[in-house]
Formats: C-alpha cells, structure tokens, sequence
C-alpha cells in the first residue's frame, strides 16, 4: 500500500479582485465555514488514499441540501442542515458500521424508485451498498440497506459511479467504474465495469454484457450526459492510466438492439475527440462560451483538459481558456494531481466558472506529483470566446489537504452556489462558504419527472435573455466520487426576471416559460400538456380591440386530462392577468384551442409591442407556455 504522510498546510487569505476582461467589478470571496458550520469528522484513510467521496442532497425532502461523507472503513456520516449549519445523524439513520466494512470510494445519489426521496449508492473497495430512502414509508431509520434485494452485486474495487436512464423507461439505471486489482506498477487485472438496468421494482439486472460497456477498467469518473443531444444518455468514462491500459471512453447510446436486454452502445471516443489517455479522475459538462452546447473538463495527474464543444468534435482548448493545471506551484518539477472538478457560475454573472479540487497521491517517479498543490478557482471572463482568470488566491480556496471529491449546491440557499471538498490521509471535508458580494440575480430549476425518472437527470434547461442565451443539464453525478445538487443554477446577472426558460425532457417533451422571476428555487414538473409552438395570430393589433388566435395543445398523457387554459399580457413594464377557461385533452391528440381577446391599455408603462402568454396547467401543476409578440397600432 502506498505510504501516509501528513501534507504541508498551508494559510489562505482572502483578497478582493477587481474586474477582469468582459467581467463586472466586483468581490470574489469564498469563506471555508466546514467546523464553525459542524462538519468536523475526520477522514480516516488507512492508505489507500484513492477516496473520499461527498453529496450535497436534500435527504428529508425538506427543501435545504444536507451532507453525506464517506467514512472510509466503517460508516459514513450523514449531516443534517438546519439553517445553514450541520448536525451530524449518522446514528439512526440506518447506515450501520457493522454492515458497512469496506473501503468506501463514491456518494452517488438519485431517486431509483421514483417515490420522491433520494436513495444513496456507496461504491466501495469490496462490497458496494444501495440504500434505500424509506423517509415516506414512515421507518425507524431512514436509510435501509437494500443491496441483496436490489440484485446489484458487487464485490470490486469500485470508484465513480452514476445514475442515468440510458433506455428512457422512466427508471434510472447505474453505471459503476471499477479501477485495479493492485495497487502496483506495472498494472495488471483491471475490473471491468458494470451496468445495472433498474426493472422499476427495486431490482436491477446486469446487461454488462449486452450493452458492451465494460471497458478495460482502471476507471475512477463516470456521467451520463446526452453528448450528441438525440434524447438519449450516453455515457462518458474517465480512466487512470489511459496511456497504459484504456483511454477515456464515451459509449454513444444507440438504442436498442437484437437480443433479450440488448442496447446498442459504441464507444466515439476516438471520433469524438475525448479519446484523452490520461490518469483521469474527473468530469465536468457545462456552456462555457454561450453557444448552446455543453462543453466538458477532465481531470489529470499532470495536464487537465478543457475540451470545447464544436458540434462534431470536442476540441483541446485548455491551453487557450488558460484552465492548465498541470504543475504544483511551489515545486514546479513536479506534476499536479488534481480530482474532483466543477463547472459553476459562482457570481452569478451567467458565465459557468470551474473549480478544481487538487491533492497529491504517491505515484511512479516519471508521474511524481507535488505534495502542496492548492486548490483552483477559474473564472469565466465572460467575453464568449471561453477564456479564463485563475483567481484562486483571491478567492480563498486555495488550501493544500489532499484534496478529492467535490460538490456543488448552494447549502444556506442565498442565492449563490457553495463548494463540498473532501479529502483523506486525516483532514476533514472543506465547505466553501460562497461570500462574494455580487448583486446578481439566480435561480434555483429542479426539474421533476413524470413521465422520465423523478431525478430527471439529462433534462436540459436554456435560459434565454436579450442577445445570449446558455443551456445546463440536471446533472448531479459529475466530478470525482460525489454527487452535486440535482436542480440547475441559473445564474441571471443583472436580470431580475429570464425571459425565456425552456426545458427539454428525455421524454420529447420541450417546456417553455416567459417572464420568470428569479429568486429561490423552481420546481418544474414534466409537463403532461403542451402547447406545441407558438401563439399563431394577426402580427399587429390595437388596444381595446379584439384579436383572436389559436394555440395547439397536446396531451402527452395515457389517460384523458382536463387543462386549465390562461393568458396574461406583457406590454414593456406593464403585465395583466386576461382570461382562463378549461379545455378537455384526449391521449396523443392535437387540439386547436382558439383565443378570442381583447388587449388592454398599457398605459405610460406599456411599450410598442403587446406579448400574449398562453398557459396550459394540469390538475397537478404541470405547466407549459407559448407566446405570440403583437405590435401595437395607434
């Protein structure tokens, strides 16, 4: 086994940094809160020095993102927030020492049963564990350990694992990376990985073998993400020793194929330009550059990658975005190792910024690493060309513990998105307080899924503003061995209200919302009604005369549904509630719904158009809009 050390410490300060190219001026803080806030349990790492893991995630449906640390041997620990600071309730909760006695790696967290709580998957070096969230089932411990039942057997060295609904059946599905047999150079029997298909009745079968997903192994991060945007998850999956055993690999999802459980993958790497082989410990997707599709971060021992999206490929850009990390500051010589990573919009400015979370890991000579690296915070310099300012120092992330896993969500629900760093070799898990000072406007889109799995990971979310538009994904299993907050942070700059919010579902579905106001947290159900389009209607029309068009509506429903139908009209700063009426939908049917208005006098406040927002809402509060923009005649 690799040996202990105690790693170098040293202090960081917090700064304040002016404004950077195509940014606002303004503060950049992070305040690392973790033992005044109560997370002061300490990683005991017997050597291994390949975990920890951490989750942000709402265990109690309460609406705040509580904690879940893996605890090496022995149980993880199981934070409870309460405004902001943390309690720890591990005992009770269900996650038993003596059931729990391996290595632990990853915290992977979702809905697998759609009943509205979020289960736990703990991937381990041994015997992985599923737990079940019985909170609505009123148990005595929350967490039941639902392993043997759930058919997913593991016994491995399990790393990064992920939750996807790869065959779009409404269940998520688990994708488990496996790393080596030993930890020696040269390297020899890498564990393959595993597919497990969840059959939507608490057990899941393993199609390894019929999606041809495997791999070599060696694999420390795994996500799925909808890479070529055809609807369906495919998955990306980030190997240790690339050069040596498999460079990363992405099985792009082709659908289902001959044969009893078959899915048709193929591995694009090479294609697609994400073929790194490299010693990858991380992944990270996001809209760096405004162009509507998402570009993606790998983790290295030694140089990471930026790869831009250019439609077919993915790009190289990591030189250009100035997003290198490749050498440990203090001793240059030697290679950085950097792990858990994350694309954020920490100021809230619109522009996704990236962090790195960095910690040495005793290796070979020829990839000797530094044993102080700190931690990077980059910031998107918002000019649309994807570039970069490093301004960790000024930031105040820049601590040297041996750095892991890391987190996203926005735990004291300010507004602004936080960081979870975990760490091994006895340190205690880092939580970035966000401080910075900015006056920018968010919110918090949880999508939730009706008809796709209730985690409706892979839903896309666009937000659309006056000349930029910029799309995320409802992601929670990226980075390195954690789970980040499912909802999407829209960062709205100085837009009280987005103009145009559109999400797009697994399932087909396309949503649309005008005019939301930001602040605080959005949950959106998949809607089962649609309104397919726009507001068809005359281009131009008159106050206090009538105006009529029509709206298409769509029941994507098995069942016949019943929708609540209303207008409102927007006229520069002037808004109006105008009718409502109910309309009957059947299954799979296209109903013309005709509008027959009258538009009402904006007054001062009006402008030159009049916007005519039509909503359709179901009897469970899916909603869905369209809109028709009007010009005023005198």
């Amino acid at each position: 086994m690799p040996p202990r050390f105690t790693p170098l410490l040293i202090a960081v300060t917090s700064a304040l940094l002016g404004s950077s190219s195509g940014a606002s001026a303004q503060a950049l803080l992070f305040s690392e809160v973790s033992q005044a806030a109560g997370l002061d349990r300490v990683h005991s790492d017997p050597g291994y020095l390949m975990g920890s893991g951490g989750a942000f995630f709402d265990k109690d449906e309460d609406g705040d993102l509580d904690v879940l640390l893996t605890g090496s041997d022995g149980s993880p620990w199981l934070f409870e927030n309460t405004a902001g600071t943390f309690q720890d309730v591990t005992a009770g909760s269900g996650f038993v020492p003596g059931s729990i006695s391996d290595h632990q790696m990853a915290v992977t967290c979702a809905d697998v049963e759609n009943d509205g709580d979020t289960d736990v998957f703990l991937s381990a070096w041994g015997s992985s564990r599923l737990f079940i969230n019985t909170l609505g089932a009123a148990a005595l411990t929350p967490f039941k350990d639902a392993t043997a039942a759930s058919g997913i057997d593991l016994d491995a060295f399990s790393t990064g694992a992920a939750f996807g609904d790869y065959d779009n059946d409404g269940f998520l599905d688990l994708y488990v990376g496996n790393y080596i047999r030993k930890l020696q150079f040269p390297l020899h029997k890498p564990f393959g990985n595993r597919l497990f298909h969840n059959l939507g009745d608490g057990t899941f079968e393993d199609v390894t073998a019929q999606t041809g997903v495997a791999g070599r192994g060696s694999t420390l991060a795994v996500t799925f993400t909808d890479v070529d945007v055809d609807g369906d998850l495919d998955i990306w999956v980030g190997n240790d020793f690339g050069e040596w055993i498999q460079p990363n690999e992405l099985f792009v999802n082709g659908g289902p194929a001959p044969g009893p459980g078959a899915w048709k993958f193929d591995d694009r790497a090479l294609a697609t330009g994400t073929d790194q082989a490299i010693y990858c410990m991380g992944i990270t997707v996001g809209d760096i550059d405004h162009d509507l599709d998402l570009d993606a971060y790998v983790t290295n021992l030694g140089r990471n990658v930026l790869l831009r999206n250019d439609g077919s490929k993915f790009v190289d850009f990591t030189t250009e975005a100035g997003v290198e990390v490749a050498r440990d500051p203090s001793q240059p010589q030697l290679m950085a190792t950097s792990w858990g990573c994350g694309f954020f919009d920490f100021d809230d400015d619109t522009w996704v910024d990236l962090y790195v979370s960095n910690g040495h890991i005793p290796a070979a000579g020829f990839i000797a690493n530094g044993q102080t690296t700190p931690n990077r915070v980059f910031r998107n310099r918002g000019t649309g060309d994807g570039t970069f300012d490093d301004v960790s120092a000024a930031a105040g992330v820049e601590n040297t513990f041996l750095g892991r896993g890391a987190a996203f969500g926005d735990f004291d629900q300010d507004g602004d998105v936080d960081i979870l760093q975990t760490n091994v070799s006895d340190k205690t898990a880092l939580l970035y307080r966000n401080d910075a000072p900015n006056t920018n406007h968010s919110l918090r889109v949880l999508p939730l899924g009706r008809r796709v799995a209730r985690t409706a990971i892979g839903t896309r979310v666009t937000a659309r503003f006056p000349g930029f538009a910029f799309v995320q994904e409802s992601n929670p299993n990226m980075s390195f061995e954690s789970s980040s907050d499912p909802a999407v942070h829209i960062g709205a700059g100085t837009h009280a209200t987005i103009p145009h919010l559109g999400l797009n579902w697994l399932s087909g579905v396309s949503q649309d919302l005008y005019g939301v106001e930001t602040g605080g947290t959005l949950a959106l159900l998949e809607p089962l009604l649609t309104l397919d389009g726009d507001v068809d209607g005359p281009a131009t029309g008159k106050v206090a005369q009538g105006w009529a068009g029509e709206v298409a509506l769509t029941n994507h429903d098995v069942n016949a549904r019943r929708a609540t139908v209303s207008v409102r009209f927007l006229c520069g700063a002037f808004e109006s509630a105008g009718p409502s009426w109910t309309a009957d939908a059947a299954p799979g049917v296209v109903v013309r719904v005709p509008l027959s208005l009258t538009f009402p006098d904006p007054g001062p406040n009006g402008g030159p158009t009049m916007s005519v927002v039509v909503r359709v809402e179901d009897d469970d509060g899916g909603r869905d809009e369209a809109r028709a923009d009007v010009t005023l005649l005198p």
